[in-house]
């Protein structure tokens, strides 16, 4: 690129020009008059490195600014038609970058919602830096392309609903909605993408009083990094983050949700829920890791199979801190009509109700995929689970559960009924408890049709012990409770009747005490009453043994069992059958 340039320093003009066609007049003063520049854009450039020659407006067309288009940024000018018009630019050229410089402390002021087609990647300085903010709520008046509901208020939807669009990115803005609250009805949701493929959201501080973000029937997305905010006073009946009606294979990790105890799910799946619906659209194919959760009301996750079910759903190393809704049936983690599920290394600490529940949606029967097949629970923390009516750590409450491992999970501490409560009408089947760890609580079984049974594995896996209790009718049901050092089965009015310990504590029961090296096990019968008897029968022809001794209804007396009477003088009980 050549250049002419003609100065005159005290001259009354001077002539700069570029190629020989651009000109620019200044007078003496340093004052500019006039432009022309019309050589500039037929010009070419280089890149350094490179190896051919662009004008300088092709090049600049590789990233779209909004600013180019008009939008200032500075919280008072109305930036919405600016704003939707670098996105249509880059939506006609088949897709770009439209990015959005920062705003310095203040914001891009926008009205409306905006529309965003295929390969169009929304950028901005960082989650903090690019700010846009809705002064006023979208009017729902507005009829956008395709779009299946009316009356709803969202910030960035898809251009098309029924062809779908691919390839959307949302990267390092910050989007706000905290004003669109209260008495403002319908649906809201800030990020909306309906029949996409491909999509991102990373980076992202959002603010929604509604769904943050919302895939439906999308598949193949990323939702990364992003801090969002429940705000406002609208409890929402959308999902923090939320995918519903046959959206698949998505990833959700390492975003911070601040619920702020409005927001009713922070995470929710949710499949097809209309009863009749021909199409068959599951939701499967989640890996959601490393997310931090504080205070949702119904649940913290929650996937919901209904009518076609959710499948193969891996939920790990999260951290739910949080004080759910004793008002509702919910636990933190809420697992309904789902199969092949990984609940594993999540901690779970402040919350009420229950930590875990694989419960039921609706009444018995109304969605005909409710039940919970091959769950995995798999060393996982449960911290200060408080609760106020009846509450649990676990409970299962779908009509069936199987297939189901309960492995190297720790309940800390806290203050609820049961460690782990089955409930009437469930049926629990193919299921284990391997090395874990209940400081406190009680193991309840109130299933009066099912036996129920808790079974200890050696190194190899394989069951050495079961504890079984069955007939659980409100009369004669029972409870095994654990403590810091052994296990009590409890009769309906609370009393032991068999307890493992190594203090002698409760009243009418039969203690099995631990005992040092070298001495014998004891096994002691107190109780309140004046006497307890102590009853060992033999069955058809079995015996009674004491050690060696052994005595057969026709055998002669071959050993006694020595005994202190009240006085402490040693008494010989001869061994008979």
């Amino acid at each position: 690129m050549s250049a002419n340039i003609k100065a005159s320093v005290n001259g009354t003009q001077a002539i700069i020009g570029v190629g020989g066609v651009d000109q620019m007049t200044v007078s003496n003063a340093g004052v500019v008059t006039a432009n022309s520049f019309v050589g500039l854009n037929g010009s070419t450039v280089t890149a350094t490195g490179s190896s051919t020659s662009r004008t300088l407006a092709n090049r600049f067309a590789d990233v779209v600014n909004v600013k180019d288009f008009g939008a200032v940024g500075d919280g008072v000018a109305d930036d919405t038609a600016a704003i939707q018009a670098a996105i249509d630019n880059v939506n006609s050229n088949g897709g770009g970058l439209v990015y959005f410089p920062s705003t310095v402390g203040n914001f891009y002021a926008v009205k409306q919602t905006f529309t965003i087609g295929d390969k169009t990647h929304l950028l901005g300085d960082g989650s903090d830096s690019s700010h846009i903010k809705w002064v006023t709520p979208p009017d729902v008046t507005i009829s956008y392309p395709g779009q299946l509901s009316g009356g709803a208020r969202r910030g960035f939807i898809n251009k098309s609903y029924g062809g779908g669009n691919s390839f959307i990115t949302i990267e390092g803005l910050k989007l706000d909605f905290s004003l669109i609250v209260g008495a403002i009805t319908n649906a809201r949701q800030l990020i909306y993408f309906y029949n996409c493929d491909r999509t991102i959201v990373k980076n992202c501080h959002i603010m929604s009083d509604g769904g943050c973000i919302n895939n439906v029937r999308t598949t193949n997305y990323l939702v990364s990094e992003n801090y969002c905010q429940q705000v406002g006073t609208y409890a929402s009946s959308d999902g923090m983050i939320d995918q519903w009606d046959g959206s698949q294979n998505g990833t959700i990790i390492n975003n911070t949700l601040e619920c702020i105890n409005l927001t009713k799910w922070a995470i929710l799946i949710t499949a097809t829920d209309t009863i009749g619906n021909p199409s068959i659209r599951p939701c499967q194919n989640f890996y959601i890791a490393n997310n931090r959760i504080k205070q949702a009301k119904y649940a913290a996750f929650s996937p919901m199979g209904r009518i076609d079910g959710c499948f193969n759903i891996v939920f790990t190393g999260n951290d739910i801190d949080g004080n759910l809704s004793d008002s509702f049936n919910y636990g933190a983690i809420d697992i309904r009509g789902c199969d092949n599920v990984i609940i594993s290394n999540n901690i779970v600490k402040n919350t009420t109700k229950y930590a875990i529940n694989l419960g039921r949606e609706g009444t018995v029967g109304f969605y005909p995929y409710q039940n919970n097949t091959n769950i995995n629970i798999i060393g996982n923390v449960f911290e200060n689970i408080f609760t106020s009516t009846g509450g649990s750590a676990i409970l299962f409450e779908a009509p069936v559960i199987d297939k189901i491992n309960i492995v190297g999970n720790v309940v800390k501490s806290g203050n609820f009924n049961y460690t782990l409560f089955v409930n009437i009408g469930t049926t629990v089947t193919n299921y284990s408890m391997q090395n874990n760890y209940f400081k406190e609580g009680i193991l309840a079984i109130t299933n009066n049709d099912q036996l129920f049974d808790i079974n200890w594995h050696d190194a190899f896996g394989n069951i050495n012990a079961t504890i079984r209790a069955a007939n659980n009718t409100p009369n004669t049901k029972t409870r095994l409770s654990f403590f810091s050092n052994g296990f009590n089965f409890l009769n309906n009015a609370d009393n032991s009747c068999f307890l493992v310990s190594t203090s002698a504590t409760g009243v009418n029961r039969i203690q099995v005490l631990g005992t040092d090296t070298g001495t014998p096990p004891q096994i002691t019968a107190e109780g309140s009453d004046a006497n307890i008897d102590l009853d060992l029968r033999s069955k058809g022809t079995g015996r009674i043994r004491m050690g060696t001794h052994v005595a057969n209804a026709d055998a002669p007396i071959s050993g006694y069992i020595e005994i202190k009477d009240t006085s402490g003088s040693i008494r010989k009980l001869a061994v008979i059958s």
